[in-house]
């Protein structure tokens, strides 16, 4: 199927047109309408310009069961079968493997070290443990004002 910019161009000027007929007459309906429309209307003319630009890239993604030959297919796939990602009895691709093009093809693979793998674990510590602070602190805080808006609500009441 080919894309027709074009007729999606002229599209995009009548919508153009369009939210500045809506502009004119926001009273009819609401500046919260125009609002949401001009925001439609430039997500519609960014995804445009995406798409016409030619030296846009695909990102494909592999997903699978563990041991299922995701690495295998790839291989075959992409490297006419010589064995650039690695295969063996137990899990080796945990982690996002990227593949790029270069006019020479290579492949440069890498992975984690324990070093790595210790950092990971330390920083994802330290961020569940500012968290669950703040969210103790969120926790107390919603329970204090909840108790005072519960008490006041209870009395104004006739």
């Amino acid at each position: 199927m080919t894309i027709n910019y074009e007729e999606i161009n002229n599209y995009l000027n009548m919508t153009r047109n369009t939210e500045n007929t809506l502009e004119k007459h926001q009273e009819l309906f609401g500046a919260e309408k125009l609002f949401e429309f001009k925001q439609i209307t430039s997500a519609l003319e960014h995804n445009i310009k995406l798409a016409e630009n030619k030296s846009r890239k695909l990102s494909i993604g592999i997903i699978g069961a563990v041991k299922a030959g995701k690495s295998s297919f790839l291989n075959a796939l992409i490297f006419n079968g010589e064995n650039y990602l690695p295969k063996a009895a137990t899990p080796m691709t945990a982690a996002l493997t990227k593949i790029t093009y270069s006019d020479k093809p290579k492949a440069v693979v890498h992975f984690y070290t324990q070093d790595d793998w210790n950092a990971i674990q330390r920083y994802s510590d330290l961020y569940d443990e500012g968290l669950n602070k703040e969210y103790s602190f969120y926790l107390k805080n919603f329970a204090k004002n909840r108790d005072k808006i519960m008490f006041e609500h209870s009395s104004n009441k006739p």
